[in-house]
């Protein structure tokens, strides 16, 4: 069983960080288009434009950390400007850290520089091993088969954007030769990327007085606040979102393979067993009461849309609080509950021994009620990925009634879970 369990977390770390890798990158490319428009715009000139970088970089690294120090703005920049196209920067963003990303910037010529994003994306180079070649000039050695092979992949998408692909065994290449690729999660990014995620505006609202004697606009500054701070609220979604999902599908995993097994299993060894061996790997998070929490979780929450309407919404902690009721409309009531009323884990704790569901009159009604929202925003979702055209697709937060999507905002980082399954990247 560990050994599966083991498979299914790899899987969900490779996830991780692409999800954040790819999040990150489009995030710069979207700030350099919303800087070089501004730079565009006020027509500045170089000596002025370093002035504008660094009163920018000033006001961003105080506010998000140094993530957006002036270096690093000047490389956003030139990104957006040398990738012009949102849709391929989609595409490779899955294949290329940022910091492969700064050594193809370093160069000029448009061709040169596609030549070796081609080259990554096929061979998921380490950041040493692309500065190698780069160094060597390996896109001008005729001989070498490889090389040629990468100028005829490029002359396709040239004459053809939609020709561009990717190595689909990219990412487990890229994330196996780059430890850099796991940067995020470490100590020596991690403090900027907490700062950056923590940076959770309810209502997009700023207090950072702007000098006015630099010239910089009010309202494009807070669009580029906007930018940042989108980011930062979808990101602690899908973090929470695939912890609870990953936790959802072990759960799943070890009640399959104890299925399998009969009745003669002795769960609790098994479970034991399984715990002892991914601790040493992974860490407390998979002790042996986390995976009996899973294996609760994935039995009560046997269908996929039911899991997916409580993912989204309640990180782990709030989740384990629920479990014990093993009633899953009780649990939805609850979450309903904690969703609308934005309760804490204590006032959560406190309306659960006050019998909050048995007191309330029509609670089972409301429950049956928004069982059938989330039977009807899948059946509405399959609709949709068929291709037939249908009025809306019902979200998660108006499955639960929630009038503002930004009305439930969790630093990821203040999960204790999500915090001991990352340091073991």
């Amino acid at each position: 069983m560990a050994n599966n369990l083991s498979s299914v977390i790899t899987r969900q770390q490779n996830n991780f960080i692409r999800n954040v890798n790819t999040n990150l990158m489009i995030l710069f490319w979207q700030m350099g288009k919303h800087l070089n428009e501004y730079l565009r715009k006020h027509q500045c000139a170089e000596k002025n434009k370093q002035f504008f970088f660094n009163d920018i970089s000033s006001l961003l690294v105080t506010k998000y950390g140094t993530i957006f120090n002036q270096k690093n703005l000047n490389d956003i920049t030139k990104f957006s400007v040398f990738f012009s196209d949102l849709a391929t920067v989609q595409q490779f963003t899955h294949f290329i850290s940022w910091e492969h990303m700064y050594l193809l910037l370093q160069l000029e010529e448009y061709d040169t520089r596609q030549f070796y994003l081609l080259l990554q994306i096929e061979e998921g180079l380490s950041i040493i091993e692309l500065k190698n070649k780069i160094a060597a000039n390996f896109h001008k050695i005729e001989q070498n088969k490889k090389v040629q092979k990468i100028w005829e992949s490029l002359y396709k998408v040239k004459r053809n954007a939609n020709s561009f692909k990717v190595n689909q065994n990219g990412l487990k290449i890229l994330i196996e030769k780059n430890p850099e690729m796991n940067t995020f999660f470490k100590e020596t990014f991690l403090s900027g990327f907490q700062i950056l995620l923590a940076s959770l505006n309810k209502h997009y609202t700023h207090s950072i007085q702007i000098d006015k004697k630099n010239g910089i606009e009010e309202k494009w500054l807070n669009e580029l606040f906007i930018l940042i701070e989108k980011y930062a609220y979808q990101q602690n979604r899908w973090l929470n979102a695939n912890l609870n999902w990953l936790f959802w599908e072990m759960g799943k995993q070890i009640n399959r393979e104890i299925n399998l097994q009969g009745k003669i299993v002795d769960k609790d060894f098994i479970i034991q067993n399984a715990a002892i061996q991914l601790q040493k790997k992974y860490g407390k998070c998979f002790n042996e009461k986390q995976l009996h929490a899973m294996s609760i979780f994935a039995e009560i929450f046997k269908e996929l849309q039911n899991v997916q309407s409580i993912t989204y919404l309640l990180n782990w902690e709030y989740i384990l609080i629920l479990l014990p009721l093993r009633d899953i409309e009780a649990i939805l009531f609850y979450a309903s509950l904690t969703i609308t009323k934005n309760l804490s884990k204590s006032a959560l704790r406190n309306q659960i021994a006050n019998n909050a569901y048995q007191q309330t009159l029509e609670a089972k009604e409301m429950v049956q009620n928004l069982l059938l929202r989330i039977q009807t925003r899948d059946v509405k979702t399959a609709i949709q990925k068929k291709g037939h055209s249908i009025a809306s697709i019902t979200t998660i937060e108006q499955i639960f009634n929630v009038k503002n999507e930004h009305l439930f905002l969790t630093n990821i980082f203040k999960n204790q879970y999500f915090k001991n399954f990352v340091t073991t990247f």
